[in-house]
């Protein structure tokens, strides 16, 4: 894991690096949604170590996507 963040309502947002995705939790713990694993090669929402995670102020979720050189937008 190399980051978390938290939503509005409670939601966790975890960088899960060594599986190449994002994974959001409720409040409770359980599995809400899985970003960017098990994509097609290429796939814009495809990412490489993703790191760093934040939820902006309208609730996107932006995480630096580290093997790939750039910052996803979900």
């Amino acid at each position: 894991m190399q980051g978390v963040a938290i939503d509005d309502e409670g939601n966790m947002v975890v960088a899960d690096s060594r599986n190449h995705r994002l994974q959001v939790f409720t409040p409770s713990g359980a599995l809400l949604a899985v970003f960017g694993s098990n994509l097609a090669p290429g796939s814009v929402a495809q990412m490489d170590r993703p790191s760093g995670v934040t939820v902006t102020s309208d609730g996107r979720i932006a995480v630096i996507d580290f093997g790939n050189n750039r910052v996803v937008v979900f």
